[in-house]
């Protein structure tokens, strides 16, 4: 669903980019930003934690802007990404595959967070509506992703 409205990346947005990108393998150093903490977090509640690289994660998270609700959808999108996609642990390049003409608008990450919500509830606060449960599937396609079949 992020992807289905982007725009360029500002230049600092390029520099951060190319940086993890060029850094893919190296390990990470212990002092990382809080919102990166919360992000990896949220992917091991939901059981994705060895599904992505720790510089996607720190990319996903810079993208968040320390907001909340935006490290849940890229926790969602990343567990998506790693189980309904490519069915193997997301990396830099596998971003790249899916975000090719940037990063998501202000507008989508409204539209998607609206979208998931249900009766004032967060859908995404419940892990049976992530990836590989089946009221996953009710995500997606409530956001026009089509689930892979079993």
């Amino acid at each position: 669903m992020l992807r289905k409205k982007t725009r360029p990346m500002t230049r600092e947005e390029s520099d951060m980019f190319i940086m993890l990108c060029m850094s893919e393998n190296t390990p990470l150093k212990e002092d990382v930003p809080f919102i990166f903490k919360v992000l990896k977090r949220r992917l091991e509640w939901a059981g994705f934690d060895q599904c992505v690289s720790d510089n996607t994660i720190l990319w996903c998270s810079y993208l968040a802007n320390g907001n909340p609700g935006k490290v849940v959808m890229w926790a969602w999108q990343l567990a998506y990404l790693s189980k309904e996609v490519y069915n193997s642990p997301i990396s830099m390049v596998q971003w790249t595959d899916q975000f090719p003409y940037g990063v998501p608008t202000d507008e989508i990450y409204e539209a998607t967070w609206g979208l998931q919500k249900n009766g004032g509830v967060n859908l995404l606060d419940n892990a049976k509506y992530w990836p590989g449960h089946e009221k996953g599937r009710y995500l997606m396609k409530k956001w026009g992703m089509e689930p892979k079949e079993d």
